[in-house]
């Protein structure tokens, strides 16, 4: 739930940010991107995405079919990066304050929760200094949140409770992105380190047995683990500047190219993956092989970024 000024199209955003964060820094510019981290397994519920609309982002959910929009924040700020707590019932996303003007424009970011009604909305991080907390995921089990987080040095990856409480770094990383597996075992996330275009790693919770899982010389980026731990999907550039969306295995094997996209996530049960169409809007497809993509929300509607797709709340007996 993901991040800075957005400098989206033509290019693809991850892709933009990226070569502003080669040419300038690791800073700012990796604020703004959009992405989606985390397949819980369950039965497919609503999917959450941001918005712009008014001329700031917000977060929103709606259906698979892109039928029953519903805004959950309203606030001037931008808030990007929804990510789906497993049950369905909360969305923990960071939110973006710019402050100052030109050369001396500068971005608080913050992560909160929120209910699935919209309700309960709540500030978890009070980051020291400035970029401080974003991209935030939930844990399967629902009691952590793996994030980036700049805490003087560069952007790293940091665990805390879900209520904000004991954060502790993972890893030194030039981090962008982050995901859980759905065994909660191990993280997924991008990384430029060693002034690399950026490749997906992975690394176990303790911060030990960190493995590289892409080598291309372009950008590979923004994981998303299916929903029994065996895939990953993530957004590539090899190929076309716009970006595809690429899947492997889980141990970086067998790479191949999916669908056209700038981020995805899949589907609760595994089937389905939504797709952030390059030139704007959203999109559905099956998981395997991308047939029956259907466009849900096209850009005329607004700039849709970031979309993850959450599991249905199992309802009381």
């Amino acid at each position: 739930m993901r991040r800075t000024t957005s400098i989206k199209r033509p290019v693809t955003l991850i892709a933009s940010i990226v070569l502003a964060a080669l040419a300038a820094a690791l800073g700012v510019a990796l604020l703004g991107a959009g992405e989606a981290e985390a397949a819980f397994p369950g039965k497919n519920g609503r999917i959450s995405l941001s918005i712009d609309r008014n001329g700031n982002e917000d977060i929103y959910t709606i259906n698979p079919d892109g039928t029953g929009e519903r805004r959950l924040t309203t606030d001037p700020d931008d808030e990007r990066n929804p990510d789906w707590s497993p049950g369905g019932k909360k969305i923990v996303f960071n939110d973006v304050r710019q402050f100052g003007s030109g050369a001396n424009i500068q971005f608080d970011t913050e992560i909160f929760t929120v209910n699935a009604d919209g309700s309960g909305l709540r500030q978890i991080t009070n980051s020291p200094g400035v970029d401080g907390s974003f991209r935030p995921v939930f844990s399967p089990n629902g009691k952590k949140i793996a994030f980036i987080g700049d805490r003087g040095d560069d952007f790293d990856v940091f665990v805390m409770n879900a209520d904000g409480t004991g954060e502790r770094k993972v890893i030194d990383a030039d981090a962008f992105s982050v995901a859980f597996s759905p065994d909660g075992k191990k993280l997924a996330y991008t990384s430029f380190e060693n002034g690399s275009n950026g490749d997906v790693f992975s690394v176990n919770l303790d911060g030990s047995g960190k493995t590289r899982l892409t080598t291309d010389p372009d950008l590979d980026a923004v994981a998303d683990f299916s929903p029994g731990g065996g895939k990953i999907a993530f957004y590539s550039n090899r190929n076309f500047l716009s970006g595809e969306i690429f899947v492997m295995n889980s141990d970086g094997s067998d790479e191949r190219p999916l669908t056209e996209g700038s981020e995805a996530s899949f589907s609760p049960n595994g089937k389905r993956i939504v797709v952030e169409v390059s030139s704007g809007g959203i999109a559905v497809a099956n998981a395997t092989d991308a047939s029956n993509r259907v466009n849900i929300m096209p850009n005329s509607l607004g700039n849709e970024n970031a979309p993850d797709w959450g599991a249905a709340p199992k309802k009381r007996r």
